[in-house]
């Protein structure tokens, strides 16, 4: 989940940003926050800076300068990416005593947006990225943990398939688990399944996005539905806070 806080005083703009990020979100799971009111933007910053990811606000916030806004930011959280999106074309120069990934002019082109939020999102994945390192015979591969599908035991063999193809190492699967995140349960002896592929829950078995079809045991069952229910519910209440949160700021800000 990628936490993104969107600032711009009009309303039409920030309801067109906050869609456009999301549909540039590169697959990513965003929990976006939008801000009418430049004084609730720096409040949620000075409180939650250092959960946030990345923010995206004009140079000119009203009366506030949005340059000085995201320095502060910036000071707060050093990892914290961010786009300038304004019309003030004069303001560029100065916005470069911030490190931000892009200025992106209004009226916004699609493109420069869309290029924006991938670098964005790129360099938020590359600091977040969590890799598990698979041996045998000789050969070492290092696999970022988001791009498994699902670990599977075959006898002494452990087979990770990822979006990339299969790698084989000599392991076993409970030796795997504590190296994986909160996204991988253990449904099966002989699986272990990253629960952010999973489109529904069925007959005892996962079935993934790409079609495959995971097995639960009996023994797991329980366990299993209870813990992808959890994931299925935290996703929604990440999506459902935050979109709370922009209708309520845009109800109560403009009339």
């Amino acid at each position: 989940m990628i936490n993104v806080a969107i600032c711009d005083t009009n309303k039409a703009h920030l309801e067109y940003i906050i869609n456009l990020a999301d549909e540039f979100s590169c697959g990513e799971k965003l929990r976006v926050c939008g801000f009418l009111d430049p004084l609730d933007f720096m409040d949620y910053l000075q409180i939650h800076c250092d959960e946030l990811d990345l923010i995206l606000c004009d140079t000119r916030l009203g009366e506030y300068d949005g340059i000085d806004v995201a320095h502060n930011a910036q000071k707060l959280n050093y990892d914290l990416e961010v786009i300038f999106i304004s019309s003030k074309l004069n303001t560029v120069f100065d916005s470069y005593c911030v490190r931000h990934v892009y200025f992106v002019p209004k009226p916004i082109e699609i493109r420069r947006f869309k290029d924006a939020m991938q670098l964005a999102i790129k360099n938020i994945l590359k600091k977040d990225a969590k890799y598990l390192v698979m041996a045998t015979k000789g050969m070492v591969s290092k696999i970022n943990i988001k791009n498994i599908y699902y670990l599977e035991s075959d006898l002494r063999l452990v087979i990770a398939h990822t979006t990339e193809g299969n790698v084989e190492a000599y392991n076993k699967l409970e030796q795997m688990l504590p190296l994986l995140d909160n996204s991988f349960l253990h449904c099966h002896k002989s699986y272990i399944v990253n629960m952010s592929y999973v489109e529904k829950l069925q007959d005892q078995e996962f079935v993934l996005f790409n079609g495959e079809v995971i097995k639960i045991s009996p023994k797991r069952y329980k366990t299993s539905k209870d813990a992808y229910m959890r994931f299925i519910a935290n996703s929604f209440d990440n999506v459902h806070i935050s979109s709370e949160h922009v209708e309520k700021t845009i109800s109560s800000k403009i009339k």
